[in-house]
């Protein structure tokens, strides 16, 4: 990359703190302790904590996908996760603020299925399937 190009792939602290908390919702409902989850996930009780209080930005794919499956999040909600987290953050960085953000992300999810994409895979159908059945 030319000097000046760089791009910041992590997430601005205002999606971090979302994402962690769709993740302490499903440990919670999971009835999981933070210790349980992060023997789970096989990491240090530290990072899941910050995780779920999203002060860890700059978290890596991987490690997302290492703690959904310790949160037994199906592979699909995991994915749905990390790309709202990273559709928030450029938004926010593009100076959009939060409302702005949710509308243009429901435009964006509402065209991702018109264009054959799974986005049912979030937590909020999760939470439901859990109550419901």
């Amino acid at each position: 990359m030319r000097k000046g190009t760089e791009v910041d792939n992590g997430l601005t602290s205002a999606a971090a703190r979302e994402m962690g908390e769709e993740f302490r919702a499903v440990r919670k409902l999971r009835d999981l302790t933070l210790r349980e989850a992060a023997k789970a996930s096989g990491v240090s009780m530290q990072y899941v904590m910050n995780i779920e209080q999203g002060s860890r930005p700059n978290v890596s794919e991987p490690f997302v996908r290492k703690l959904g499956d310790g949160y037994r999040l199906a592979p699909a909600v995991v994915a749905n996760l990390l790309l709202k987290a990273r559709v928030m953050s450029a938004l926010e960085r593009r100076g959009l603020d939060s409302e702005q953000q949710t509308a243009a992300w429901k435009r964006m999810e509402s065209r991702l299925i018109e264009l054959g994409l799974d986005m049912r895979g979030g937590v909020r159908e999760m939470v439901t399937a859990l109550f419901t059945g």
